[in-house]
């Protein structure tokens, strides 16, 4: 029987919370509490320049509650040089005592008011409400500047005697203070946008005061989303806070200064699909980084190109190539050049579309760039169809040298192709106010192919090649002279992470009771994401020592060749057990999952979402009385012990079919369970994420109540989850190291301990 496990510094989640954009809020004292963002005492400001700030200008959104105590002045943001006391650096978004809001813009010079240029609202903020506040800075001269509150424009007073110009870059920002003032009361969602929001996206964000919007939602997406709370880690000194918008990765192709065997992408046997195709789209991300002709795709039959897409730099253009001769000679193609000019080094959004019932050229043929349909050049007539395709074809991104183009020297990210003419609208939809649209594809029944070319694909080092995942089907593509190098972390789109961390076993003697046991004779699946050092290790069960009388229950083990078992010791001493055909990867992160039917007697193991292991028992009798562990595993007379990462293992009552472990596998990146389409888990350990050290770690059941506690970890044990790499987070005297992938600007607590954590969160 499991033992509910309380720490004395631990706050269990409200039930009611877990549907809202936020489980918890943290709770600032006002005296020396506040979040430090980038490493002191000078860091370029999330990584903008003050160049980049006074073009764009930028904007903050945050939901903030004061109660009755609330006396004085507090920072609720500034990145003015913390903890730089007296001179005002950059930007201070600070409450006033009378419960304005002000903001304070000065370049260094200014102390203590002097130089100093400020924004004031006349309105004030409520007491012991949740209120949402914004400020938005289109540009650097304060006559633009507009403070929200709840939603709503504030009426603003002018003040301060000049000479600061610009939003200085070069200096660290923080939450809950600004130089030596610090906010009082709670602070959460605060999220900060490299442009200047517009009133119905404060609306959105504000959403009425009842619904309020995940701030990710928003596109573009904000380049740093602090959730205050959810996903935070209390390692015994200070709150680790992630920063939940990341850099998203994309595909480098290198200037390879006419080599004949580039850089390219082969498209497997797609080009079939549209042979002699009447209608079809094209959609793609591209950053062309030399000013030269250049190739970036193509189809191929043989060696006749059929539709190609190219830079054409003497009219820096982007040039369509569609060849229905069949002779193959390129003079002989219709060449189109676009009127709308392409900037090097910038990222832009491409679409064509042929639609070949078209009566003239411009009803035929179609381009857009950045959203925009162009003017066009057409030479000759255009075709009806692209043309005959047969089986010699090749499909690929970049391609091999030609007697004029060479090859495509840029980034890419988001191919697509259908077998249909896409609407304006929709090419509006992909070009997604200049973000990669990620939802419901338009014409998703014609959507031959889809390659997001991000951290999702994946590389074999033994073979040199990328497999690069088909979104719309099965017909993953194949990489060609490519190494691990050309996937690189890009600015062009921002995804939210959701679990940034994991445990580190050391395969001795580490390991974390989950307090509860495993239902008996029922339907149950587990789920782990699993990163070992080595092979021949357990990764969890809930079979106990023979010599205690707890043998039956379930393990979780990989075997000294590599290979994936699944076992269930019942009460009858049957061992029903299946083992995987492929080896799991060391140093790398994989999902793993074991289902079982009791009525069936089926058992099944799942590796990164597919099934690879069936076997069909002879007894259903699953009766364990031993607590499960995570990080090892009883394989009769003693223990055997996980080394490695692990991180979000989760236990249903049901047996998940296919099709949702594959949906737990989310794409290899854990997702939040809460919105789980099937049947919800009874537990789930995130394993770091909403986890705090005192003596040992205490690791938040998401679900219910059974956390699970750390035997023999330290607090040094909190590492790096999925996705995400040195982030420098880790021991008791941390320092964040800043632009590591999927961990840029992460925030560190000042002075805070895990009681100023709380579930009193903004109202949705």
């Amino acid at each position: 029987m499991s033992t509910e496990f309380f720490n004395d510094q631990w706050r269990i989640p409200s039930n009611e919370n877990q549907n809202k954009v936020s489980n918890y809020s943290m709770d600032f004292d006002g005296s020396v509490d506040f979040v430090q963002i980038g490493p002191p005492p000078n860091n370029t400001f999330l990584q903008r320049s003050e160049a980049e700030l006074n073009a764009t200008g930028y904007s903050v959104s945050a939901w903030i509650k004061i109660d009755s105590s609330f006396a004085s002045i507090g920072g609720i943001f500034a990145n003015d040089g913390i903890p730089q006391t007296g001179i005002v650096y950059g930007l201070e978004f600070k409450i006033m005592s009378d419960r304005t809001l002000r903001i304070d813009k000065g370049d260094g010079t200014g102390r203590f008011g002097a130089d100093i240029r400020r924004v004031i609202t006349a309105e004030t903020v409520p007491l012991n409400a949740w209120t949402h506040v914004a400020f938005v800075l289109p540009s650097a001269n304060e006559t633009t500047w507009q403070i929200y509150i709840n939603g709503v424009p504030s009426t603003l007073s002018i003040g301060g005697s000049g000479g600061a110009v610009g939003y200085s870059s070069i200096y660290s920002g923080g939450i809950g203070k600004f130089r030596f003032s610090y906010f009082q009361g709670q602070i959460d969602q605060l999220s900060i946008f490299d442009y200047a929001l517009s009133s119905s996206q404060v609306s959105t964000l504000y959403g009425g005061g009842t619904a309020i919007t995940n701030p990710m939602s928003l596109s573009p997406k904000p380049i740093a989303y602090y959730q205050l709370g959810d996903q935070s880690v209390d390692n015994g000194a200070n709150y680790l806070v992630p920063n939940n918008s990341l850099s998203d990765y994309v595909f480098d192709f290198p200037v390879m200064n006419y080599t004949v065997n580039p850089d390219k992408i082969f498209l497997n046997n797609q080009a079939q699909v549209f042979n002699n195709a009447t209608n079809f789209s094209f959609s793609g991300w591209f950053k062309i980084n030399v000013d030269r002709n250049q190739n970036i795709f193509e189809i191929k039959d043989g060696s006749n190109y059929r539709f190609n897409i190219n830079y054409y730099y003497y009219a820096e253009a982007l040039r369509i190539n569609i060849d229905t001769s069949g002779a193959g000679n390129y003079a002989d193609a219709q060449n189109l050049i676009s009127d709308g000019k392409i900037a090097i080094g910038e990222w832009f959004h491409y679409a064509g579309v042929f639609n070949g019932s078209g009566s003239t050229n411009a009803d035929r043929t179609k381009l857009y760039i950045n959203g925009q349909e162009q003017t066009l050049n057409f030479s000759g007539t255009q075709a009806t169809s692209l043309g005959a395709i047969g089986a010699t074809n090749t499909i690929s991104l970049g391609n091999t040298l030609s007697n004029f183009f060479i090859q495509f020297g840029g980034q890419a990210s988001n191919i697509q192709m259908w077998d249909a003419s896409l609407s304006s609208p929709e090419v509006t939809t992909l070009y997604n106010n200049g973000s990669p649209y990620t939802g419901t594809q338009p014409q998703s029944s014609n959507l031959r192919f889809w390659y997001k070319l991000n951290a999702a694909d994946t590389f074999n080092s033994s073979t040199s090649t990328w497999t690069i995942k088909d979104y719309a089907g099965s017909n993953d593509a194949t990489s060609d002279r490519m190494t691990s190098a050309n996937l690189v972390v890009s600015d062009l789109q921002q995804t939210s992470g959701y679990s940034p961390y994991a445990l580190d076993f050391d395969g001795a003697d580490d390991y974390l009771d989950a307090n509860r046991t495993v239902a008996s004779n029922l339907d149950f699946s587990v789920s782990a994401w699993i990163n070992p050092t080595s092979h021949d290790t357990a990764i969890l069960g809930t079979r106990g020592l023979a010599s205690a009388g707890t043998s039956n229950g379930f393990t979780i083990n990989i075997n000294s060749s590599g290979n994936f078992w699944g076992r269930i010791f019942t009460e009858t001493s049957n061992i029903i057990q299946v083992q995987t055909g492929s080896t799991i990867s060391l140093n790398n992160w994989s999902h793993v999952a074991m289902t079982y039917n009791s009525s069936s007697k089926t058992l099944k193991t799942y590796l990164n979402g597919s099934e690879v292991g069936s076997i069909i028992g002879t007894d259903s009798s699953v009766t364990s009385t031993a607590e499960l562990n995570i990080g090892r595993a009883s394989i009769g007379t003693f223990y055997d012990y996980f080394v490695g990462k692990l991180s979000n293992v989760a236990l249903w009552n049901t047996n998940l079919t296919s099709t949702e472990v594959t949906e737990v596998y989310n794409q290899g990146i854990p997702g939040n369970l809460h919105n789980f389409s099937g049947t919800a888990p009874v537990a789930w350990w995130q394993l770091g994420s909403n986890s705090s050290f005192n003596t040992n770690w205490t690791c938040l059941d998401e679900i219910g109540t059974n956390n699970a506690v750390s035997v023999n970890m330290a607090n040094n044990d909190i590492v790096d989850g999925v996705g995400y790499s040195a982030s420098g987070l880790g021991t008791s005297s941390i320092d964040i190291k800043g632009d590591a992938p999927y961990s840029t600007a992460n925030g560190l607590s000042r002075n805070m301990d895990v009681l100023d954590r709380t579930t009193d969160v903004a109202p949705s």
